[in-house]
């Protein structure tokens, strides 16, 4: 991008992926093991 610009957003299953990630933490923090599996899943599905 030129200097100054905006970079660009990031593709959809990057962003799917983040929020998984963030959602799995969460999940594993409060010790619900399995919603943390179920976002592991989704995150996994979300990579391929």
């Amino acid at each position: 991008p030129a200097p100054g610009a905006a970079p660009a957003p990031p593709p959809p299953a990057s962003e799917s992926a983040r929020e998984h990630y963030g959602a799995a933490l969460e999940r594993l923090r409060a010790g619900d093991w399995a919603a943390f599996g179920r976002e592991m899943e989704a995150l996994g599905k979300s990579l391929e």
